[in-house]
């Protein structure tokens, strides 16, 4: 088989991989629509893709690579105690890790998962099925998987969706923070799953897609694009207020033998 051939295999799998995803959801606003609502400047839409994995894939990091190229969120709902191993695992790992409390996991599978945050992975726990199923056990079983997977990444990069279907079935922020701590999360924590844990997961999720960063065009450049992960503007110092604060500690008296006349 020659060289060619095996570039038109190649090909032909990463078509086939890109071919089984499907195509983001992409909505338009026309001047009209944004008058109506009174928005100055249409606003950005993310794209979020969820892979749901029920046991272990072997083209699951081919999956993550593909559709990191079309969606800016991709996530994995892992379906068994191997799927969530071998998405911590992974090389790359994916971007949110999804828990809508209807998998049964172990707490031995769950303590993979501060390796999948050191990758810089999030964690996302659902509240539709605590509150929208109408079993009682699968209440209470979903809300003992969100404590152990809080209690397993210490209340760190995690993040709360909604997981639901229906918009009835949406809650208030006072009512999240509300179940967040039935789901294992501190109040500070339930804050921040809601605020900010957002705000930097969306930044890691364009760090990853090097939107922040210029493509290197060295082996130099790529060592400084690791070592600085975005550019970060630098703040200028104070000199009159350094100085002034020196001048203030310093100790002017000094010890002067007075001469005798």
């Amino acid at each position: 088989m020659s060289l060619s051939d095996d570039n038109k295999l190649t090909k032909k799998k990463q078509n086939r991989g890109n071919s089984s995803l499907p195509s983001p959801i992409t909505i338009s606003f026309t001047a009209g629509d944004l008058e109506r609502r009174k928005i100055k400047k249409a606003p950005k839409l993310l794209t979020r893709l969820t892979i749901s994995s029920p046991d272990t894939r072997d083209d699951l990091e081919e999956l993550l690579a593909a559709a990191r190229a079309h969606y800016d969120i991709v996530a994995v709902a892992p379906g068994n105690d191997a799927a969530l191993v071998q998405c911590c695992r992974a090389s790359s790992s994916p971007d949110l890790i999804s828990f809508d409390g209807r998998a049964e996991l172990g707490a031995l599978a769950l303590h993979h998962l501060p390796t999948a945050l050191q990758k810089g992975a999030y964690v996302e726990l659902q509240y539709d099925p605590c509150v929208g199923s109408s079993s009682a056990r699968a209440r209470q079983a979903c809300l003992r998987l969100h404590q152990s997977v809080s209690s397993a990444v210490n209340g760190r990069q995690v993040v709360v969706g909604s997981g639901a279907a229906d918009a009835g079935r949406l809650r208030s922020p006072a009512d999240i923070v509300h179940l967040c701590s039935l789901m294992g999360l501190s109040d500070a924590a339930a804050h921040a799953a809601l605020t900010h844990t957002c705000a930097d997961l969306l930044h890691a999720c364009a760090r990853r897609r090097r939107e922040l960063i210029p493509q290197p065009t060295s082996d130099h450049a790529a060592v400084t694009a690791a070592l600085v992960p975005y550019p970060v503007k630098k703040k200028k110092r104070k000199v009159f207020d350094h100085d002034l604060a020196s001048i203030f500690l310093t100790n002017f008296s000094s010890s002067v033998k007075k001469s005798k006349t």
